[in-house]
């Protein structure tokens, strides 16, 4: 197999996955070793240059034959919905906004009753009990391969 392949249909016994795992680990582990280090190194640079670029308002920069970079600067703009609403609730525009569909009631589920509801499920009215035995048809379980070097 090689670089950038992936395993086919075939089953994969341990002893061959030692073995491919055997060149390929040592690989990557200096690979993300080296990796680290230039991101950081590169995470750095970008910062000075960023910098020495809007202090001197320079749009580009280029070394002859080396490469060059530019610098452009762009405004983000995000709506603080939190201190909005708190604005809109307080003034004599919040039924206006409300009848205007701004301002929404959101259902949602809180996550410490539903728990305290299944650690009294017996207690609790034969419809809840019965919604409460369905709740498996509403969790999902993803799997997150994840791979670190050691």
């Amino acid at each position: 197999m090689g670089k950038g392949q992936k395993m086919g249909a075939t089953k994969l016994t341990k002893k061959a996955a030692k073995e491919m795992l055997e060149g390929l680990v040592p690989e990557y582990v200096a690979h993300k070793k080296e990796f680290d280090t230039l991101k950081k190194t590169v995470d750095n640079e970008n910062g000075q240059i960023k910098n020495i670029m809007a202090e001197a308002k320079l749009d580009t920069f280029t070394v002859e034959g080396k490469g060059g970079v530019s610098y452009t600067e762009s405004c983000r703009k995000s709506m603080d919905e939190v201190k909005l609403l708190e604005y809109l609730q307080d003034k004599k525009y919040h039924k206006a906004f409300c009848d205007a569909g701004v301002i929404v009631t959101k259902e949602v589920i809180d996550s410490d009753s539903l728990e305290k509801l299944l650690y009294n499920m017996d207690s609790q009215s034969k419809p809840v009990q019965e919604a409460l035995k369905n709740l498996d048809k509403f969790i999902t379980v993803k799997k997150v391969p994840t791979l670190r070097t050691i």
